[in-house]
């Protein structure tokens, strides 16, 4: 039998942080059909899904040395010492793919990282490479152009991300879309406490509305709105409700995260706001909370907290821009303007007001999740590699029929 490509899952953010596109990653590389595919999986930091996929078996790397030689790149390479510097990283990475015997490289970002060092290793051990789009990417100065748009795929996670890498000049014949996907059943069954206790924990009293918004503390995800929009209730309203914040605080964004406990400060918010720092129980978190709350003021890329909220069965009001948009159907969610703290302060009232509606909007909601899993994210990006392999003229294990495959 032929033996399973080898594919390099390639993480490299950096801020200290570990989020959505780590969740993404673990769950492709531990979902990979075995018969056909080998992941190895190379992180630039340290983090808690590097353990979590080693403890499943899974070949992990950690960059941290490497990268503490290397440095941030800086293309153009206009001096000599720059130009050593990039041939020097393209080699430490040609060589990597060399030794790891690797048929096919996914980088997890987004076009714009990796094109100057993953891509020209790859393609000079003569091996098909692709990215992922998870955001809206920065394009690189127009002599490198070329070079970023000479991925062999780029995966949009969004209609919204299609359409803006398509402004950005990514060839259509290149560019699919693949929507993220969550393992539902693992989601909930990452959950170690009951609803009860977790509310007892953080002060939530019985009749209470728990109000949750998960994702690290950045200018661009809408902390600062959804204090603005808590500020502008009734304080009758105020006084039984409670709005966590669930997530860390990245490298630049420190300043963003004081302003954003000055707030709370000059708004007399401190009874009922509280930021808990990244957790490893965000679900159990989302599972015990009245809404979900989403609040970017920036086009979301996707939205995984959201299709979350959505799977366990939450209330989620979101921004109403970018991936939210394709994920949230009628009655299913609750959509608004970010750009409106008071559109959000009336959402939050209503639906503090009425846990019927709560209760019909997360039920619809947990029904539209199931559009977004795993398995369906995953059989995409198989047909993709599988396609890539073969135009590369590289031979793979023959796909699994359906009855048998895990």
């Amino acid at each position: 039998m032929t033996a399973a490509a080898r594919i390099l899952l390639v993480e490299v953010n950096e801020d200290g942080t570990a989020g959505g596109s780590h969740q993404c990653l673990f769950d492709i590389a531990r979902n990979l059909d075995p018969t056909r595919f080998t992941p190895i999986v190379l992180f630039y930091q340290n983090n808690r899904f590097a353990k979590r996929l080693s403890a499943l078996g899974i070949r992990t790397l950690i960059w941290e040395n490497e990268r503490a030689q290397e440095g941030p790149p800086r293309p153009p390479l206009r001096r000599l010492k720059q130009i050593i510097a990039w041939w020097q990283a393209v080699r430490r990475r040609l060589r990597l793919l060399q030794s790891e015997r690797i048929d096919l490289v996914h980088m997890n970002n987004a076009p714009a990282i990796g094109y100057h060092d993953w891509l020209p290793a790859a393609k000079l051990h003569k091996i098909p490479i692709l990215t992922h789009a998870r955001l809206q990417f920065r394009m690189p100065r127009p002599a490198w152009r070329w070079l970023m748009r000479a991925f062999d795929a780029v995966i949009a996670i969004s209609r919204e991300i299609e359409r803006f890498s398509l402004a950005q000049g990514i060839p259509a014949e290149r560019l699919t879309q693949i929507y993220d996907g969550i393992d539902v059943a693992a989601l909930r069954a990452s959950i170690q406490r009951i609803p009860e206790d977790v509310r007892e924990e953080l002060g939530v009293k019985p009749d209470d509305v728990l109000v949750a918004m998960v994702g690290h503390l950045r200018t661009w995800k809408g902390q600062d709105v959804a204090l603005e929009a808590v500020h502008r209730l009734a304080p009758s309203l105020r006084a039984r409700l409670k709005l966590v914040f669930v997530g860390g605080v990245g490298h630049g964004d420190e300043a963003y995260a004081e302003a954003l406990r000055d707030t709370v400060s000059r708004h007399g918010l401190q009874s009922c706001v509280t930021f808990l720092g990244e957790r490893s129980d965000a679900a159990a978190i989302m599972q015990a909370a009245d809404i979900v709350l989403h609040a970017s003021t920036r086009p979301e890329p996707f939205g995984l907290v959201v299709v979350e909220g959505m799977a366990l069965g939450r209330a989620v009001i979101a921004s109403g821009i970018g991936g939210p948009v394709e994920i949230i159907t009628r009655g299913t969610g609750v959509l608004f303007d970010p750009t409106r703290p008071d559109e959000l302060a009336t959402a939050l009232a209503a639906l503090a007001a009425d846990p019927e509606a709560r209760h019909r909007i997360g039920e619809a909601g947990r029904r539209r999740a199931s559009d977004f899993s795993v398995q369906q994210n995953v059989e995409s990006i198989q047909a993709l590699y599988g396609s890539l392999l073969t135009r590369q003229g590289r031979a793979q294990a023959p796909a699994m029929a359906p009855s048998a495959a895990r």
